[in-house]
């Protein structure tokens, strides 16, 4: 049920997310033949300076569409009046909130890899081949990166693992906060963003109390962020994160759904 659920949430985010990643890469194309092949006097052109803030625009959308969809995917879905149909489906609430976190995660990381794309596709196009670097150069990066990586194997690894845990437990924070909100008959949208603000107060509040303990202070005072305790003490606070939060919805969409 999990893979129908995770494929359904995937067509549901492809239909507004892909249109405008194929937008955003068709601007980066264009833009690096513009500047490549323009002379240096149209670059003050206004139709040149409303292209790029088009540009620009398209690379804040593709973060402002991910958010929105995160949240709306949810709220509709769930707590809107889809949850009468969704609830209704032989899925338990557990599987549906893995469902939701492991869709929005991959889109993340879809949006991201796309923006870094953009980005080296208008670089690539807009310089000559003369400035380009040449293939020894890049092997040569290469391999400095790899010597990196392979110095710090475990490092690494914990590091990936830090960023999915965070990405997740931001999301399920969302989630919660709108969960709880959806208990204010009639001010859904103030009683979400009044949670998710004390969501954060709180964290901030615990964070500095955490600070009094000598194996959190220790590890935040690390010089070497690939130490293994600091990120064993990383990881061990998201993971807490995430799991509070995700009691936090299963809870309300589980025993206290109020359904619009």
């Amino acid at each position: 049920m999990l893979s129908k659920l995770l494929g359904y949430e995937m067509k549901a985010y492809s239909r507004i997310m892909l249109p405008i990643f194929a937008a955003l890469m068709a601007f980066s194309i264009g833009i690096g033949f513009s500047i490549r092949f323009l002379p240096r006097s149209a670059m003050d052109n206004f139709i040149f300076v409303f292209a790029m803030i088009i540009y620009a625009m398209l690379f804040a959308a593709v973060v402002f569409a991910t958010i929105v969809m995160v949240i709306l995917r949810f709220y509709n879905n769930v707590l809107g009046r889809e949850g009468y149909l969704m609830m209704s489906l032989p899925v338990k609430t557990n599987t549906l909130l893995v469902s939701k976190i492991l869709s929005s995660f991959i889109w993340v990381v879809i949006g991201t890899v796309v923006g870094l794309l953009a980005v080296i596709v208008t670089a690539v196009i807009s310089v000559n081949s003369e400035t380009l670097p040449t293939f020894d150069q890049v092997k040569h990066f290469i391999g400095m990166v790899w010597d990196q990586i392979s110095a710090h194997p475990y490092a690494l690894i914990l590091w990936i693992l830090v960023l999915i845990g965070t990405v997740c437990a931001r999301v399920m924070r969302v989630y919660a906060a709108a969960s709880v909100g959806s208990r204010w008959n009639g001010h859904r949208l103030i009683g979400s963003i009044l949670a998710y603000i004390a969501f954060v107060t709180i964290e901030v509040i615990l964070i500095n109390i955490m600070n009094h303990f000598e194996l959190i202070k220790n590890a935040a005072s690390s010089a070497d962020m690939a130490e293994p305790g600091f990120l064993w003490v990383i990881l061990a606070v998201v993971a807490v994160e995430y799991a509070v939060y995700h009691i936090v919805s299963w809870f309300v969409v589980d025993r206290r759904l109020n359904l619009e």
